[in-house]
């Protein structure tokens, strides 16, 4: 998760990109779950997080609010590599779902 807090950090499809070579480089023994380094992306970004469903084991769903108080949802799938193990599944849906956070906030302001 490191790598993907650090791809998040810089953004866009390179970002991702980085991130995950990092993570994959920078393994640590314990890396952040996907809960806890969703609801510290969310909070970087102003928002709160509220909840996380994983609907398959390649597809979540996201609950957070807004400074308002109002609730939104960013459901996220990504493809399964047979190869990825579960912190590399869960980097990926990271990945996607600050991407669809981020879109979220351009789009809500």
């Amino acid at each position: 998760m490191l790598g993907a807090l650090f791809g998040a950090a810089l953004g866009g499809p390179t970002g991702a990109a980085l991130g995950g070579l990092l993570g994959t480089a920078a393994n640590s023994a314990k890396p952040l779950s996907l809960e806890i380094a969703l609801t510290q992306a969310l909070q970087a970004r102003g928002l709160a997080y509220s909840n996380l469903a994983r609907e398959a084991k390649n597809r979540i769903v996201v609950v957070f609010s807004d400074q308002a108080g109002a609730f939104w949802t960013v459901r996220v799938e990504t493809y399964t590599d047979p190869s990825w193990t579960a912190d590399q599944l869960d980097d990926a849906l990271y990945d996607l779902a600050v991407q669809q956070i981020d879109t979220w906030r351009l789009e809500h302001g």
